[in-house]
């Protein structure tokens, strides 16, 4: 069994990981699709209401004085509905994590792999998924500070080539 040690990134690490992140979700799902030629004021207000959000959690963290999630919840709202809280919430993050696996897997099935079922889509990417949060959070930021250039890179081509 791994035993349980604190792990830390930098803020350059951190950034990325953000970044690529927001990278991520906006090549799957698109950013501003329905404010068409406003979507960078929508951008920006998300960023602004997100960094507002940021705060709170941050200052919520804060006065937990170390507590986890569902320790924060317990302390919050008391035994009961906090579980209660805690079990709905743990919930809710399966189904985001599942239909995040299947909108990439649908990606990566109709513009990279057509021939491949979307089953081993899944399940390479779920292996993935679990293999990096075996490893932690310190391998994930040096592997994405590493891979960064790349990214960086395709990103250029691409604007570049249209």
């Amino acid at each position: 069994m791994k035993q349980i040690t604190k792990e830390y990134i930098s803020l350059w690490q951190l950034f990325i990981l953000i970044m690529n992140f927001e990278l991520g979700s906006a090549v799957v799902i698109g950013i501003g699709v329905g404010a068409k030629q406003d979507a960078w004021l929508a951008v920006f207000l998300a960023s602004i209401f997100g960094a507002a959000l940021m705060y709170v959690y941050c200052k919520i963290v804060e006065f937990s004085k170390g507590k986890n999630l569902y320790g924060m919840l317990d302390q919050a709202f008391g035994k009961w509905i906090g579980r209660t809280i805690s079990v709905f919430y743990t919930i809710y993050f399966f189904y985001i994590a599942a239909r995040v696996i299947r909108d990439f897997a649908e990606l990566i099935s109709s513009a990279i792999l057509p021939y491949t079922p979307i089953e081993v889509d899944v399940f390479c990417l779920t292996f993935l998924v679990a293999y990096i949060v075996y490893k932690g959070i310190e391998v994930m930021g040096r592997t994405t500070e590493v891979f960064m250039p790349f990214v960086l890179f395709f990103i250029v081509a691409f604007i570049l080539q249209i």
